[in-house]
């Protein structure tokens, strides 16, 4: 389906949709990141103010598995069981049991499925996000660790720190295609948007492996700090950025050279960390009971002692999708990638107002109304629906993804 525009309004009755079609967030758009705090309590703070929390109580793990359009979330149980959660509500819903010890996950790019690392079982299970149950489960190596699956979705990675392997499963079959040897005790994991190159702490290593995922052999081995844990790269793949727990540094390195172009100090016992979808910010959780924020172009440096991360690793990514809560402007498809819309464009009460002419394929996902309080009291609201406003522009909206479609409801409005 191919609509040129003048003005959409878009709207939900009760449930959501998915219709195909700097330096700082733009203040039209925020995301959230979720972190474990120990106690058993799961921290959601606005990733654009994180002095803004809101606790769920009950969330016993290191790692969630956030959906592509952020409207949910699975957190860990060291009972062997992960939990789906409304992201807005903080109600939980279905429970699957899985291995033990789950301690990272990573979903697919159109949520449906989520593959959950069983570190004292040896496993991998793999989940269907719709029925909330176990499809398969595929034995790794010894004491496996982190998790992440390839852009096109055909492979999952999976760090086995006792072996010093990687095991790389086909997603299809779910059956270990291969085994990498690594360097010692690999731990974080990372990997180009375009899945040409895999990245691999070294825990005992002190260094970063990096992998051909061409010819899964390694092509450079990068010396960090003492004993790297969490890795990230930054949206355009330039760089990587490192968690060195026993260095209390952060190590930047150039994709390109592979060299450590920048070293950040500052930070007790760092160990898990994410990037905003914009690639604007850097944030890592610490053994020393605090959330820092660096900001990616400068790296300085801002704490938040509000947020307790003691006991969290947080192995796998822990900020959402971006969500449109404002008036966003666009000029391309591109730019919207660059704003931190990858693979879905959420709604959530705000506008897309175009500055330029372009063709939108991404599926765009309306969230219901919400209202987000923080344990402050202070809210966050929003309504469902939203507007693409051409502003004079051609816009389409292009259906690609029709698995991806449900009940929609929208009309068209002149300017």
């Amino acid at each position: 389906m191919t609509k040129p525009l003048t003005k959409l309004t878009l709207s939900v009755a009760a449930s959501a949709v998915l219709v195909s079609s700097a330096f700082a967030l733009d203040p039209a758009v925020t995301n959230f990141g979720y972190v474990y705090g120990g106690s058993n309590n799961l921290t959601i703070f606005n990733a654009s103010d994180p002095t803004k929390i809101k606790t769920i109580t009950g969330v016993v793990g290191e790692s969630v598995g956030i959906s592509p359009t952020g409207a949910w979330l699975y957190g860990t149980n060291n009972a062997g069981t992960i939990t789906k959660y409304n992201v807005y509500t903080g109600a939980s819903g279905a429970s699957v049991a899985v291995g033990t010890s789950p301690i990272s996950m990573t979903l697919s790019s159109d949520g449906t499925t989520a593959y959950v690392v069983n570190r004292d079982s040896d496993t991998i299970s793999i989940i269907n996000t719709a029925t909330n149950t176990v499809t398969a489960t595929t034995n790794v190596g010894n004491f496996p660790s982190s998790v992440v699956l390839s852009p096109d979705g055909s492979k999952v990675y999976v760090t086995n720190g006792s072996d010093n392997t990687i095991s790389i499963i086909n997603t299809t079959t779910n059956l270990v295609l291969t085994t990498i040897n690594t360097g010692t005790f690999p731990s974080g994991i990372a990997i180009s948007q375009d899945g040409s190159k895999v990245y691999v702490n070294n825990y005992f290593g002190d260094n970063v492996s990096i992998i051909n995922t061409a010819t899964n052999a390694i092509i450079a081995t990068i010396n960090v700090g003492i004993n790297p844990t969490g890795i990230t790269l930054s949206p355009d793949g330039l760089k990587a950025y490192v968690t060195n727990g026993n260095s209390d540094t952060i190590s930047v390195i150039d994709t390109t050279t592979n060299i450590v172009t920048q070293t950040i100090n500052g930070i007790t016992a760092p160990n898990g960390i994410s990037i905003s979808p914009d690639g604007s910010k850097i944030y890592v959780t610490s053994g020393g009971s605090s959330l820092y924020v660096i900001d990616a172009t400068t790296y300085a440096l801002t704490t938040y002692n509000s947020i307790s991360t003691s006991t969290s690793s947080n192995t796998s990514p822990f900020i959402s999708p971006n969500l449109i809560t404002g008036t966003l402007d666009i000029s391309s498809a591109a730019d919207m990638t660059t704003k931190g819309f990858t693979n879905y464009v959420n709604f959530a009460g705000g506008t897309l107002r175009a500055t330029g002419s372009f063709t939108l394929s991404s599926p765009i996902y309306l969230h219901d109304a919400f209202n987000l309080t923080y344990d402050d009291s202070s809210t966050f609201t929003t309504v469902a629906g939203g507007t693409v406003d051409t502003n004079g522009n051609a816009v389409t909206l292009t259906q690609r993804n029709k698995h991806l479609q449900r009940r929609h409801d929208y009309h068209r409005r002149t300017s």
